[in-house]
């Protein structure tokens, strides 16, 4: 038990705590200062969840909920573009950091979009056979071969990191993946 605090007090600072009242609360209404609060609750409830304290979300679930949906949706888009819509519905100003922070509390998070060959039907069976002709070759034949064609140019876009934001656990979708193009 704290030192120099009566049976009473402490029953009455453990009561509130039990409530799910804060310290300041606890505090305002009882005069126990909230370092003595603090050991109270350590020693006397200590299975009781500890505040998070801070400031309120800005965000409510459905606005997170509708936030996870955008951004990882069949048409993604942007926090930044997110925290617009969300700052205009709700008339609160929530800035792209905000929407950030709270999707990935919500367990979604941002990666680099892989980069995968764009292959068609006619590509997979070209391929198929271009194999086919040329299993028996050895490694002769291939040192032979002259590869002409070392120029990269970007047709669709940056060769840089793209990024899209997934649940933890899910596999990128297929609108999450870059189809990239021989030569660029």
């Amino acid at each position: 038990m704290p030192k120099g605090l009566p049976p009473s007090d402490v029953q009455n600072v453990v009561d509130k705590l039990k409530k799910g009242l804060h310290f300041s609360e606890v505090h305002s209404q009882t005069g126990v200062s909230p370092g003595i609060i603090s050991r109270t609750r350590a020693m006397h409830c200590p299975e009781l969840p500890k505040h998070s304290g801070g400031h309120p979300s800005k965000l409510s679930p459905t606005n997170i909920c509708h936030a996870t949906h955008l951004l990882t949706g069949p048409a993604p888009t942007t926090p930044c573009l997110v925290a617009q819509e969300l700052s205009s519905t709700n008339e609160v100003a929530v800035s792209s950091l905000t929407v950030h922070w709270a999707v990935q509390k919500a367990g979604v998070v941002l990666f680099v979009k892989p980069k995968k060959p764009a292959m068609t039907k006619e590509h997979i069976k070209a391929h198929y056979e271009f194999a086919m002709a040329h299993q028996h070759w050895t490694m002769d034949d291939w040192k032979r071969v002259q590869w002409s064609d070392k120029t990269k140019i970007n047709r669709f876009g940056s060769d840089g990191h793209c990024y899209a934001y997934k649940r933890v656990g899910q596999a990128p979708q297929p609108h999450q993946i870059i189809k990239t193009h021989k030569h660029g």
